[in-house]
């Protein structure tokens, strides 16, 4: 065109003819414009990053490039040529590694990031010409941010394992306080303190010889099987009482009041309740023990 200013200073300031070309007034002439003419253009821009700035320090980009640790600040400037209508370009762009989808830019030359983890990204930008004809492929590049000592992954593994040596040494320590209660509660000082905890082991043993008792029977006998399943219930309860105990204070309650002879007598004298089978006792005096 002569001039930009389509302004004749007359009316109509334009006019479009049969044959469909555009009249325009101008200040300097008459201007036409043939859109058949015109042709798309049909030309991707090609695009590519001047220079990222770390922390306002300009680097320029190359294949790839390695940052210290401790970076906070990044900025991408690209650019696109284009001779037809530069303004018209406009952008895409994606940090791969923090990004999920491709940031619409519009006809802005610059991406902001702040505050990145450590670790390997890749920035990618593409661009489009003034009829929205896109450069897939782009300019890209790869940048790692090392991260701290305290962020590897080595110093997290160290960490959990320092945290599990301190659980388990801590573990330990409880164990033998709670043994060494045990025991003195229980008037021993032997290394080799039985637990209190095995009155419960032959309290469950009782269930478990009663279960196979009523298995063999309930076919032949309903209340033989019935009985059994009485004391099975009576076992089972006095078993979750001694648990219950154990949990509170660890100490059985068999061995508060008697020693460990007289408190397998008892458990054997509750097994074999309601049968023709009877424990039989020596005197403390002359054996010191209780048999069955």
């Amino acid at each position: 065109m002569i001039t930009r200013e389509c302004s004749g200073g007359g009316h109509p300031a334009g006019w479009r003819g049969a044959d469909g070309r555009l009249w325009l007034a101008t200040i300097k002439g008459v201007a036409m414009i043939d859109p058949e003419k015109i042709k798309p253009n049909d030309q991707p821009p090609p695009v590519s990053i001047e220079q990222v700035r770390v922390d306002d320090e300009s680097i320029t980009p190359a294949g790839s490039i390695e940052l210290a640790p401790g970076k906070s600040r990044l900025d991408f400037y690209y650019t696109a040529l284009s001779f037809v209508a530069p303004e018209k370009v406009r952008f895409k762009y994606k940090l791969e590694g923090f990004d999920k989808d491709w940031v619409d830019g519009g006809t802005r030359r610059i991406a902001y990031y702040t505050n990145l983890r450590p670790g390997r990204y890749t920035f990618r930008v593409i661009a489009s010409n003034n009829d929205g004809l896109w450069n897939p492929t782009g300019a890209a590049f790869d940048l790692y941010l090392r991260p701290h000592f305290y962020q590897t992954l080595w110093f997290y593994a160290l960490c959990i394992l320092s945290l599990a040596f301190l659980g388990w040494q801590f573990y330990r320590f409880r164990l033998k306080q709670v043994e060494g209660a045990v025991c003195r509660g229980a008037g021993r000082a032997k290394p080799h303190c039985p637990r209190d905890h095995d009155n419960l082991a032959q309290e469950m043993l009782g269930i478990s010889v009663q279960l196979e008792v009523v298995a063999r029977t309930m076919p032949a006998s309903a209340e033989l099987a019935k009985t059994h399943l009485d004391r099975v219930r009576m076992l089972v309860r006095h078993g979750i009482a001694e648990a219950r105990r154990y949990v509170w204070d660890l100490r059985s309650q068999a061995l508060d009041k008697n020693d460990l002879p007289a408190a397998l007598s008892e458990t054997a004298r509750r097994l074999t309740a309601d049968t023709r089978f009877r424990p039989k006792s020596k005197s403390p005096a002359r054996s010191g023990r209780s048999a069955i």
